[in-house]
């Protein structure tokens, strides 16, 4: 009798702890999604602002090369061939 109720007990131990991990797995995973989804979003905007000054600054160099003696006060011996 005395293994029947002892092995009754580790059974609904055996749910209860099966039940819990369940819940700290759930947790863990909306947790770890949580805190990459945060990572990534950070880490994406600062290479998006990074991108936005390459960017000003690749048009900014253009313009410099497309001056010439004909929209500029440049003379013409200034030009590129």
């Amino acid at each position: 009798m005395e293994l029947q109720d002892k092995n009754s007990e580790l059974i609904e131990e055996k749910k209860s702890l099966t039940s819990k991990l369940k819940y700290l797995e759930e947790s863990f995973d909306k947790k770890l999604e949580t805190a990459l989804t945060k990572a990534v979003k950070e880490v994406s905007e600062k290479y998006e602002k990074i991108i936005k000054e390459k960017d000003q600054r690749i048009f900014e160099l253009e313009q410099r090369l497309n001056i010439n003696s004909n929209n500029s006060s440049l003379p013409s011996s200034k030009d590129y061939i």
